[in-house]
């Protein structure tokens, strides 16, 4: 859980900072409108990136644990 926490405060900064530098490195400039546009935009999903997201990870292995203990009784 303490994971979750940490990824969910960290996760817009990490995010924006590895977008910037992925625009900047391809070329493009970056100017204060492009950036204010996605700061507000991962506002806006940082709570389905930050707490779903490892959520549906944790799942995904969960649900992989189970198969396999399915096909171990069939």
């Amino acid at each position: 859980m303490g994971s979750f926490m940490a990824f969910f405060f960290s996760a817009s900064a990490i995010i924006s900072f590895v977008t910037f530098l992925t625009y900047v490195l391809t070329g493009n400039v970056l100017v204060a409108q492009k950036v204010f546009t996605c700061v507000a935009l991962f506002a806006n999903i940082k709570m389905v990136m930050a707490l779903k997201f490892p959520l549906a990870i944790s799942l995904l292995n969960d649900c992989k644990v189970s198969l396999k203990r399915m096909e171990v009784c069939l």
